[in-house]
């Protein structure tokens, strides 16, 4: 089963070094500065629209359903929590750059949902979610990984309580360490972000680092 893990894992690593889910990192950012209140001015709005427009229009799957809230909406009334549920290649992408970015400790997940041990920490499942919670200052990351029975027949019942929690930071730290990490990768110009990227993280640049190093 190791073997098995470190094969799987190691796909994983390639699709980290192509930087394939930075995309998803910069809206995950984006998020949580909403939520945050760093999106204070009208240049770092102006970054984050443009960054979700460009998101939305190389999104070929128009089943997908408009966003309950408009952007404006979220400014005025935004919610405490922000959701990413994904097939794992994107989820444990995401995952792999905050442990690059030097965010720590991330603690490893050693059970599947339903209580029954994985054969190794952080074994990789079809589906995967986390979510970043927001409480006064604090980011709460948590980590739910279905097992193949859960996959196969539905998860119902899920309590936001009993989630394994894998990580907690101030929520400036989070996003001062993120974006700079995201910004440090994709110097060289040679991954696959969307144009829109830099100039948002840019943006957030001075805004919570003074904070992240006290």
């Amino acid at each position: 089963m190791t073997c098995v893990g470190l094969f799987f894992a190691k796909s994983h690593l390639v699709g980290d070094a192509y930087r394939f889910v930075d995309n998803s990192v910069a809206l995950l950012i984006g998020a949580l500065s909403l939520r945050a209140g760093l999106l204070d001015t009208p240049d770092k709005l102006k970054a984050y629209k443009k960054l979700r427009k460009n998101a939305v229009s190389q999104n070929n799957d128009h089943s997908i359903p408009e966003p309950s809230k408009s952007l404006e909406e979220n400014i005025e009334h935004p919610s405490d929590a922000v959701l990413m549920s994904s097939h794992d290649a994107t989820t444990n992408g995401v995952r792999l750059v905050m442990i690059d970015a030097g965010l720590q400790p991330i603690a490893p997940v050693r059970e599947w949902y339903d209580g029954s041990d994985m054969a190794f920490d952080d074994e990789l499942a079809y589906q995967v979610m986390l979510t970043f919670s927001i409480e006064g200052a604090q980011l709460t990351v948590k980590n739910l990984v279905q097992s193949l029975y859960q996959t196969r027949t539905g998860c119902t019942g899920l309590d936001f309580a009993t989630m394994p929690t894998i990580g907690q930071w101030p929520v400036k730290e989070f996003i001062a360490t993120m974006a700079s990490h995201l910004l440090d990768r994709n110097e060289d110009g040679s991954g696959f972000v969307d144009p829109a990227v830099k100039p948002f993280l840019e943006s957030l640049k001075g805004h919570s680092a003074p904070d992240a190093a006290a």
